[in-house]
């Protein structure tokens, strides 16, 4: 993930931060990869507001059995 996703900002001006990215991801971590991106693109909407985020966001979904 680029560090855009963990850098989106709030209304309030309150970093989304890796702590919660990761505690997202771990409850997330055995849907499929598309699953996953939805999740995360749809909790980084919420956490702005639908508002676009001032830097790229990207994730990349690597499954290894």
């Amino acid at each position: 993930m680029s560090d855009g996703f963990p850098e989106l900002l709030n209304s309030e001006g309150e970093l989304y931060g890796y702590q919660r990215v990761r505690n997202s991801f771990e409850n997330i971590a055995e849907k499929t990869p598309e699953e996953i991106i939805n999740h995360l693109k749809d909790e980084g909407s919420r956490w702005v507001k639908d508002q676009d985020p001032d830097d790229d966001v990207t994730f990349v979904v690597i499954k290894v059995k």
